[in-house]
């Protein structure tokens, strides 16, 4: 990747978006049985559609950003990741209901060396343009 280009921004899939939405009416109609009298799997079920809610906004607010040496994940009510291209270690793309990229990686230590010990893993929300962020993530891994 030329080291001089600016950093390009992959937005979350709109695909979150719908979902935070069916989840938000089935936690409003949960809600509504709720007002015919207190029913333990109402509330288990108003439970899990807003925490399923919650956790598909977040997803939708997602950003990831592909900078000259680095990529960037911003969450919503998070710290950034950061992830440089010296620590990958794999780049795959799995998933069964939709498919996002999964980062193996070595972490930094605290002086800026890479720990070659330990690898972790960052799953990545489902991008617009994820195949062309694929294709650079996966020219950078090395061999």
């Amino acid at each position: 990747m030329d080291t001089t280009a600016q950093a390009t921004e992959y937005a979350a899939h709109p695909r979150y978006k719908a979902l935070a939405g069916v989840c938000a009416a089935m936690a409003a109609l949960f809600g509504w049985q709720l007002r015919q009298g207190i029913d333990v799997g109402a509330l288990l079920f108003l439970g899990a559609a807003l925490a399923l809610m919650l956790w598909y906004v977040r997803s939708w607010g997602s950003r990831v950003t592909l900078e000259p040496r680095r990529l960037r994940l911003q969450r919503p009510l998070d710290a950034d990741t950061v992830v440089e291209f010296r620590q990958l270690a794999g780049v795959s793309e799995e998933g069964r209901f939709g498919q996002s990229i999964l980062l193996h990686y070595h972490p930094l230590a605290a002086d800026g060396r890479v720990e070659l010990e330990e690898i972790r893993s960052l799953a990545l929300p489902a991008l617009q343009g994820q195949a062309a962020l694929l294709e650079i993530l996966t020219q950078q891994t090395p061999p």
